[in-house]
Formats: C-alpha cells, structure tokens, sequence
C-alpha cells in the first residue's frame, strides 16, 4: 500500500492530515530519509515512510492475531508513523535546505495541524511521536517514559532505519544508499 492509501484509511479524521499531505508532496517526495544513516536519496523520506507503515501492518496484524487485540488502534499507528520524521520534510525537501524556517515539531503538531488543517493528535499519538526515537535523556530505570504506542512506533522505526533500510536500492522501494 501507499502512504496516501494509509492515509485514506483513517477515514473522515484523516481529512486535515491528507489536507496537508496533499499541500506539501513537493517537498515530501524530494526529501531524503536521513542525512546519511538511512534511505539517504531523494525520495527517501517516502521510501522510509512507505516502508514503516507496511512494517506496521504487518507487525500490528501479527502481534493482534498472537496476543488479541492491542490497547491502541492501526489509526493512531498510521497517525504517528506519518509523522514521527517531519522535520525530515522541512530539513531536506525544501529547495533552501530549511534553512531560514524555523523547525519547530511541538508548533507543527500542537499549532499548525489542528490550526490550519483542523487535525488534532490524542495524547497517545503525541507520544509516540515524541518517542519514536527512544526515550533518550528521559529513560529512568524506575518507570516508563513511553508508552505502548510510542514504543510500537519506535520498533518499527527501528526496523526500518537500521534493519531494512537498504532495501530499497534497486529494489521494491528505489533509490540508492
């Protein structure tokens, strides 16, 4: 599936963040995945992208059918996915770099989405935006800092960025690493 049949899925919610979507493809498709670890071509944001949430599916249908039914639903995983790396879109999709704009994922997801495209982001989803990338600094030894969601979306970030992402070079993704 594709990013925007992902999207399409989350039905009526979905409009603002399709909105959105829609609004800003140039940058979307020309952006890389990373500086240099991973999906590091131009297109590669979507490449990686595209590859989380199929690794989503996959793993949300198999963890469902092993355990039963996960206290968070496929819609705020395609939500968090989307979004965890869009900075990445700003920083490497806009002809300038993102240099002179200020990067500001807090503004992005708290302000701009719900301000000018009418989607707002459960608490769950903030979350696992958040945390996509580990709980860093904010690890204790004594309690969670992520929760369930947020580390679903880390696995599958992980699985991606370290596990397949060359994948793509030549192959069902395109691009070279």
């Amino acid at each position: 599936m594709t990013i925007e049949e992902y999207l399409h899925q989350l039905g009526p919610r979905g409009e603002g963040l399709r909105l959105y979507h829609k609004q800003n493809i140039a940058a979307f498709d020309r952006a890389q995945g990373s500086g240099h670890n991973h999906q590091a071509w131009p297109g590669g944001y979507r490449d990686h992208l595209t590859q989380c949430l199929q690794i989503a599916g996959s793993l949300y249908d198999l963890l469902c059918s092993r355990y039963g039914h996960l206290p968070f639903g496929f819609d705020s995983v395609v939500v968090a996915v989307y979004l965890h790396d869009w900075e990445k879109q700003e920083k490497y999709g806009n002809p300038d770099g993102g240099k002179g704009s200020e990067i500001d994922k807090h503004v992005f997801l708290n302000c701009t989405l719900p301000g000018q495209f009418g989607f707002e982001l459960t608490e769950e989803e903030l979350e696992a935006v958040r945390f996509a990338h580990g709980e860093g600094g904010e690890y204790r030894k004594d309690g969670r800092a992520m929760g369930r969601l947020a580390g679903f979306v880390h696995s599958v970030d992980v699985l991606s960025a370290r596990v397949l992402h060359d994948l793509g070079a030549g192959g069902r993704f395109g691009g070279s690493p």
